[in-house]
């Protein structure tokens, strides 16, 4: 077989260790098992002349090719030959076997806010694409790029087109993370095998609309209050008003009541030193709240200090709608915008939960920035092109970054006159999910 790999490398990742990855040894389960079992298999084709002079490659049709446990592999090169356009000749053909982990080789046709269109597109004379209501569409990669390369060339950075796709983004987050939550919709049942009784079965069923992947044997399997008949929450239990806190509180009660505060200014402008990390009068005003008509009953409908306080500029986004927060009232985080320096802020979950349960986190930005006199929903990208970007995890051109044990980001704000909010949503197995969002609680305005 021939090795593309160098000798510096090979001495580096080689272990020395011998295994077969159809083992059901757990320790290699995340390698999804033996090549065609896993449907992110794929083969590449790279044809070349007798001189060894690269012509193309290609992605071979799955009916090309056949495998069988025992025998291997077999694949029907002259088929696959002819069917690029190479009737005659003599070539040289190398083969890679790939697992797709996101992304694919295909192209994919969105429209200018990213989201993939499915319908029938019309080519223009001028060249470009429209939909069928001649709207403009783009042709992207379903690939990600590389973004940077470090300084020594040993690292690099991928970053996301803009393509708003949910399984797009999701398999860009899942490489980064080195766990995965997988979430059962409609739950596991205990099955009897052969004559053992169902109270003495080991073996679970999924619905039957949802697979499992081989990738999840070693893992961790947690069925909630399996065993639960009541809970009674202790009694006497003071509200926990969440300031001083730096980490989560432990609730076994089964209680999820998400949170969060700002851990770190260092690389910000604050436009004093005496602001509310912990946002305590939003978070009063906002706890429990999904719906701005939920504020209006609780505040009224004046937008100064002695009503709702805010100014809406969207209704059908709700929360994500309000677009100014009254200073007196709601107190929001001011910022200084300074050309050519970001505010990069650093948030972190102080949220109360059982700690002993795996938490999904999703963090998701909102707001407005102001051009003139009018206002236009947040862009998040990179500086010059966006008004905000998740930095750590990045995110790319998403405004959402999400991944079990994410309780800790940090954005930027890249641009002056700009308005975000955050959202922060909580999940624990099979407990109700636990949101708090913050409308716009970050102001930035030129220096003054």
């Amino acid at each position: 077989m021939e090795q593309t790999l160098d000798t510096k490398d090979i001495q580096v990742l080689d272990t020395g260790k011998v295994f077969s990855i159809s083992s059901q040894d757990s320790n290699y389960a995340y390698l999804g098992g033996d090549f065609s079992t896993n449907p992110n298999d794929y083969v590449e084709i790279l044809i070349y002349d007798t001189n060894n002079n690269f012509l193309e490659s290609s992605t071979v049709d799955e009916s090309d090719y056949k495998s069988n446990p025992e025998t291997g592999l077999k694949i029907n090169t002259g088929t696959v030959l002819r069917k690029l356009g190479y009737d005659r000749g003599r070539y040289v053909v190398k083969y890679n076997f790939f697992r797709r982990a996101a992304g694919s080789n295909e192209t994919v046709l969105v429209n200018t806010d990213g989201t993939i269109y499915t319908g029938e597109p019309i080519i223009n004379s001028d060249g470009t694409i429209s939909d069928t209501n001649n709207n403009k569409l783009l042709v992207k990669e379903n690939k990600y790029y590389v973004h940077e390369i470090s300084d020594s060339r040993s690292e690099l950075r991928l970053a996301p087109e803009k393509i708003n796709d949910v399984k797009y983004n999701d398999d860009f987050l899942k490489v980064q993370t080195e766990r995965n939550y997988i979430k059962i919709e409609n739950g596991v049942r205990f099955v009897a095998v052969n004559s053992e009784k169902i109270e003495d079965s080991v073996v679970l069923q999924t619905p039957p609309n949802q697979e499992v992947s081989k990738d999840i044997i070693g893992g961790i399997l947690s069925i909630n209050n399996a065993f639960v008949e009541k809970i009674i929450p202790p009694p006497g239990s003071e509200e926990d008003t969440g300031v001083g806190k730096d980490g989560e509180t432990d609730d076994q009660s089964g209680r999820v009541d998400a949170r969060f505060y700002i851990k770190d200014l260092s690389s910000a402008y604050p436009r004093s030193e005496n602001q509310d990390l912990y946002f305590t009068r939003m978070y009063d005003g906002f706890k429990g709240v999904t719906t701005i008509q939920e504020l209006e009953n609780k505040y009224g409908t004046g937008t100064g200090a002695d009503g709702k306080g805010f100014t809406i500029e969207d209704e059908s986004l709700e929360l994500e709608g309000i677009r100014n927060l009254d200073d007196e009232k709601w107190r929001p985080f001011e910022l200084v915008h300074k050309s050519g320096r970001n505010n990069l802020i650093t948030l972190k979950s102080i949220t109360t939960r059982p700690l002993n349960l795996e938490a999904h986190y999703r963090w998701e930005l909102s707001g407005y920035d102001r051009d003139g006199n009018s206002y236009e929903r947040i862009v998040a990208g990179e500086a010059g092109n966006s008004d905000v970007q998740w930095t750590t995890p990045f995110g790319g051109n998403s405004r959402v970054i999400e991944g079990v044990g994410v309780d800790e980001a940090s954005f930027a704000i890249t641009s002056g006159d700009c308005h975000v909010g955050v959202r922060l949503t909580v999940t624990v197995q099979d407990v109700a999910p636990s949101t708090i969002i913050y409308p716009v609680v970050f102001e930035t305005d030129e220096d003054r």
